[in-house]
């Protein structure tokens, strides 16, 4: 087996990236990055028992060199008895109607596409690899970015992997070369005029000849450091939030004053994740807000700040209040309906040895699965008419709908709680509570661990 094969599965076998069995669908472009990827997952598919389908996605750009890249992906796929399912988009269209640039309309069209794909139901394979990552790291800095865009891409994040990430360009075209593997070229990879490739062709060269001829390794190992950190920082944020907050139902989130104790740093981080968890989203929580809660401390009892999404942070005896906008009985004749988006988030899962996981764990967003019952086919989504939960070890079953008005969950807030389900099936209510009969036993005997975050570094 080569070389870079034997890398690559040592790659996935060590951050636990893929199990055995399951359904990938892999991003197929044509390019020699993808092409190296379709090849390592057809050598590996029969030892690891993969289901692998292709996926190849016309961007309606490049005429006549865009419908041979289509052809070529079938025909190579054909010659190895992998599924391909091709997909023609006018991207230039769909720009214009929802007022992007091209670059950041062909990537929306790619995750809807590869999602709609997978279906809840698999793993979503990418070809990124190092060097991709060294330019993702300058868009990010040079763009303005929190912790998590310095920590640029994962090897695994939610539904997507990135198994060829331990390797750089150079690498991945010695084995296309090594290997004789045909692939196309897409001349709009030597455009100056998409961001990227300007990273691409100019910055990243000069970096290597002027700077450091291992810039992107360099950076590659800054990012891991990074993302390590923010994990960090979300466990004592975590650790604070259990501490000094109290969820006081239908009347809002209290922060006790006692935080103030705490690292003025950590206090920022606990301030943005309570108005993210009653916001539902973290879209549009900015610094400005952060700071305005954060200041109420030193202010008069009574003080308030409006903020996004109609909260209102109010200082109370011996904390400040979180309030959200629209709070009414469950029976309150006329009451609107409050649109169901998921907040921006982030959702890894591994899988782990019976030693390494925590039964009973006290992160409301880590959780640990018998993975012979929730299985590949159960996915992250919002809540559906029909959801309900197992809520003891006899299997009886309540309502989700019933379960919130229980626990107090505001009704503005219950459309943007993440949940892990299959079908009907909810198995994890993402910050809350896990489903009884999704729980590990004697019995188990694959765990896997999934652990939710919502974008807030």
């Amino acid at each position: 087996m080569d070389r870079f094969i034997t890398r690559t599965e040592e790659y996935i076998r060590e951050g636990n990236l893929l199990g055995k069995g399951g359904r990938l669908v892999a991003g197929i472009s044509g390019g020699v990055d993808s092409v190296c990827l379709l090849e390592v997952l057809d050598t590996l598919r029969a030892k690891w028992d993969w289901d692998v389908t292709a996926v190849h996605i016309h961007h309606g750009i490049r005429g006549e060199s865009a419908d041979e890249d289509m052809e070529f992906v079938r025909m190579l796929c054909r010659a190895k008895k992998i599924d391909c399912h091709v997909h023609r988009v006018d991207v230039p269209a769909v720009a214009r109607e929802r007022g992007l640039g091209e670059e950041e309309a062909g990537r929306i069209v790619r995750r809807e596409i590869l999602e709609s794909e997978l279906a809840g139901r698999g793993r979503i394979v990418l070809a990124h690899h190092a060097d991709d990552n060294a330019e993702t790291l300058l868009l990010n800095l040079c763009r303005g970015s929190g912790l998590y865009g310095l920590g640029g891409m994962s090897p695994a994040g939610g539904v997507y992997v990135r198994p060829l990430l331990w390797a750089d360009r150079a690498q991945i075209e010695e084995f296309a070369c090594r290997n004789h593997l045909a692939f196309r070229l897409d001349e709009s990879n030597a455009d100056p005029s998409y961001t990227r490739n300007r990273l691409r062709l100019a910055v990243m060269p000069y970096l290597r000849e002027h700077v450091n001829a291992r810039a992107a390794e360099h950076m590659n190992s800054a990012m891991q450091d990074v993302r390590q950190a923010a994990g960090y920082l979300e466990r004592e944020t975590e650790r604070l939030f259990r501490r000094y907050a109290h969820d006081r139902g239908e009347e809002g989130l209290f922060i006790s004053a006692d935080v103030l104790g705490e690292d003025p740093y950590l206090v920022s981080l606990l301030v943005r994740h309570c108005l993210i968890r009653q916001a539902g989203r973290a879209k549009d929580i900015e610094r400005v807000h952060i700071v305005a809660v954060s200041e109420l401390f030193g202010r008069q009892t009574g003080s308030g700040v409006d903020l996004p999404y109609g909260m209102r942070a109010q200082l109370t005896y011996g904390g400040v209040l979180i309030r959200s906008a629209g709070r009414r009985d469950e029976d309150t004749a006329g009451e609107q309906k409050t649109e169901d988006v998921l907040p921006e988030m982030t959702a890894q899962s591994r899988f782990v040895r019976r030693q390494e996981a925590v039964f009973e764990s006290s992160d409301p967003y880590t959780k640990y699965f018998d993975y012979g019952i929730i299985g590949e086919q159960s996915g992250f989504r919002a809540r559906q008419p029909g959801d309900y939960i197992v809520i003891d070890r006899e299997g009886h079953r309540q309502k989700l709908k019933d379960w919130f008005i229980d626990h107090k969950i505001p009704r503005g807030q219950r459309g943007r709680i993440p949940l892990l389900a299959d079908g009907s099936h909810v198995y994890w209510i993402v910050g809350y509570r896990q489903a009884e009969d999704c729980l590990i036993t004697e019995a188990t005997d694959t765990i896997i661990e999934w652990r939710v975050r919502l974008h807030e570094f």
